[in-house]
């Protein structure tokens, strides 16, 4: 019978050493595989992202193809290069694409591309996708049409610009303008329809003047192919308010427009936003007058009214209170409208103002309003859209007739009568008859202001000028005579003009012309130092000018020039001129009057600023790029306006030479000239083609300018 041996507890060395071993193998079995797993995943990422973007490459070339034929035909390899993929490192990636003709046909192409990478162990990977793409069918277009009004008065709107803003993408910049009548359609000048076939199209609308218009998400338009799609009528909201009107002459029949009549606006008893150009003051004309009051959207939005006071006359500035522009023909009355009792005439001085004038009714006139206006009487008021008409009704003003005897010199043997507004500002002339008596009719002052009237008489007489001239004309005049308050009828004012002690206070002028730009002087005969109507020439050999009285006999021993202010002009060949009249001369900054002393020899140095010259050319060619033969080409200077012509020739070219530099001139400096760059301006014309010009044309001493121009043909049957 055998047995069994009785052991011990625990597990021997060599039992442990082979479980340490299992063990071990077992945990790296167990890593291997989850690497394994890890790299498959990665690598199994890598992949899609490749493909994804082999797909994204491949429909945006069919995508372009579709829309083009253009994109389909030139469709070519493109090399290996690395390309950018979210998520990814820069370089990560590279791509390649082959094109070629599938089985030799034009209408089919395969189109095979390529994504390399390295992985994270440092191997190479790639994806590859092939793709045939078919030659897209020819492309179907249509055209939409319609009417573009304004949404207030109905009328149409022309130049509105209407363009497409949604809708097949190979369309999405096209725009038209309306015509006349406000007409609209996507047709170009060949006939052809611009439009793709698509059911998705909206429009915008755009206008000067007006908020602009987008067709609504539920209100796409839809393009036919060969058809043009019927829009409905689009009616634009102004973005303006506009207050009309005519300024008329009630006491003829029919009214009288008075097309020299200012009308302005104001607003808080201000001049309503003058802006460029003075928007707020016009000239009422054969069609009136029209003010255009603008909006913000903002405005818009939120139904904001604006108030103005208008008035009769034109305004500068809120000092000027329309004193030089009070009207010829003054406003129909209210009953006795505003007027100060003492004439007993309806009459106002000012003219017309909203204000004053009731709003409704001939009733009597609401004096105690600000003539221009302010917060609470400024009733002229609008929204945007709105167009509101305002009738301003003129009679003639009262007149009175001034006559009178002017008593002047026995030697005198010309007279006139100036009659003046309180202000000083000239509003009647009249010349004395054969027995110095005169007439004039002005309007009654008592009318029109509550000053006086000025009147003074002028008498010319022959009196001895300066360098002993004898029976040189010199006027002479009555002191100013205040008249008034007139009233209606005739009214005698006589003037007298007292004979003067006329015997001349003169003197002498001299002194030195430099080159400006050298500081030297000039030492020949060429320069020409003009004083009031007398000229000096310079003489050699110290270049000194002198005014004086051997070159005007018959005294040479007396002063040449009579005392005062003096307007100088310095004239020389090839250099700016120079004058203390600021339109008479160049633009040098400071170029003062001479005061000539009695008896005295005033020294006045000056300088001149050399003009320089340049040259201009280039070529004509029409729009095909060929050389136009027998253009004109016009050179128009800035500052002179003057004209230079030129013809091209066989090759279509022109030259002009010289040709003054532009301005500034180099070298001049701000401390001494006004600097406001000015250029010329070149332009081409041939025959009935459309000009082409360049207003900016500078001119450098010494240097060539090429300006090449463009004439292009007229479209047949444009």
């Amino acid at each position: 019978m055998g047995y069994r041996k009785n052991r011990k507890s625990g597990f021997t060395l060599a039992e442990i050493l082979i479980s340490a071993v299992v063990l071990a193998v077992m945990s790296y079995m167990t890593y291997l595989s989850f690497t394994s797993f890890s790299e498959t995943e990665i690598r199994g990422s890598d992949r899609i992202a490749a493909q994804s973007v082999i797909n994204s490459t491949y429909e945006g070339i069919k995508q372009d193809a579709s829309v083009d034929e253009i994109v389909f035909d030139t469709l070519a390899d493109v090399p290996l290069a690395n390309i950018s993929v979210a998520g990814y490192p820069e370089n990560y990636f590279s791509q390649m694409m082959n094109v070629s003709n599938e089985a030799g046909s034009t209408e089919l192409k395969r189109i095979d591309i390529y994504m390399n990478w390295t992985d994270q162990k440092g191997l190479p990977q790639s994806a590859q996708r092939t793709f045939l793409l078919v030659r897209p069918p020819d492309v179907q277009a249509g055209s939409i049409k319609g009417y573009v009004y304004d949404e207030v008065t109905t009328l149409p709107i022309q130049d509105a610009v209407v363009a497409v803003v949604a809708g097949h993408p190979n369309s999405i910049n096209e725009s038209v303008l309306t015509a006349a009548d406000g007409f609209y359609n996507f047709v170009g000048s060949n006939g052809d329809f611009l439009l793709i076939a698509d059911p998705d199209y909206q429009l915008q609308v755009t206008a000067q003047g007006y908020i602009s218009y987008v067709t609504p998400i539920t209100e796409k338009i839809q393009v036919f192919p060969d058809v043009e799609t019927v829009n409905q009528d689009i009616f634009l909201q102004p973005a303006t308010a506009k207050i009309v009107g005519n300024v008329v002459n009630t006491s003829i029949v029919p009214n009288l427009t008075l097309s020299q009549q200012f009308v302005t606006l104001y607003q808080d008893s201000a001049i309503a936003d003058q802006g460029a150009g003075d928007p707020y003051t016009v000239k009422n004309g054969a069609g009136g007058f029209s003010f255009e009051i603008e909006f913000t959207s903002e405005e818009i939005a939120a139904d904001v009214t604006k108030c103005f006071t208008l008035v009769t006359g034109k305004a500068n500035n809120l000092s000027s209170m329309h004193e030089y522009y009070y009207p010829y023909n003054n406003t129909k009355t209210c009953g006795h409208f505003c007027d100060d009792g003492a004439s007993g005439l309806e009459y106002h001085p000012k003219g017309w103002s909203s204000s004053v004038v009731p709003e409704t009714g001939l009733v009597d006139a609401n004096c105690s309003n600000l003539w221009f206006g302010d917060t609470t009487t400024d009733r002229l008021c609008v929204q945007a859209g709105d167009i509101i008409s305002v009738p301003v009704e003129l009679v003639s003003n009262p007149k009175v007739t001034v006559s009178g005897h002017v008593t002047a010199p026995a030697d005198a043997y010309s007279g006139y009568v100036y009659a003046y507004w309180p202000s000083g500002y000239q509003i009647r002339t009249t010349s004395v008859d054969a027995s110095w008596n005169y007439s004039m009719i002005i309007s009654n002052t008592t009318a029109l202001f509550s000053n006086d009237v000025k009147l003074r008489a002028r008498a010319t007489i022959k009196k001895e000028g300066c360098c002993g001239e004898i029976d040189v004309a010199k006027n002479i005049y009555s002191d100013y005579k205040y008249v008034g308050p007139l009233v209606l009828g005739n009214n005698t004012q006589n003037l007298t003009v007292n004979d003067c002690n006329c015997t001349p206070e003169c003197g002498n002028a001299h002194g030195y012309i430099k080159n400006m730009e050298t500081d030297t002087k000039f030492l020949d005969s060429s320069c020409t130092f003009e004083i009031g109507t007398r000229a000096a020439n310079t003489t050699a050999p110290n270049g000194k000018w002198q005014h004086e009285c051997c070159s005007c006999s018959p005294d040479p021993s007396k002063m040449c020039i009579e005392k005062g202010y003096k307007k100088v002009t310095i004239k020389r060949p090839g250099f700016y001129t120079r004058s203390s009249c600021p339109s008479c001369g160049w633009k040098y900054l400071d170029t003062p009057q001479i005061n000539i002393q009695h008896l005295a020899n005033v020294n006045y140095d000056t300088e001149l600023w050399p003009i320089k010259i340049g040259s201009v050319s280039g070529v004509v060619i029409d729009g095909g790029g060929s050389f136009v033969e027998g253009a004109t080409v016009t050179l128009t200077e800035y500052g002179t306006g003057t004209v230079h012509t030129a013809t091209t020739l066989a090759d279509g070219s022109y030259s002009f030479n010289p040709v003054i530099e532009s301005w500034p001139a180099v070298g001049a400096s701000a401390d001494d000239f006004d600097v406001t760059p000015m250029k010329h301006t070149v332009q081409a014309t041939y025959l009935d083609y459309t000009s082409d010009s360049d207003s900016a044309v500078e001119v450098l001493p010494g240097q060539n300018t090429v300006v090449d121009l463009e004439v292009v043909a007229p479209v047949t049957g444009a």
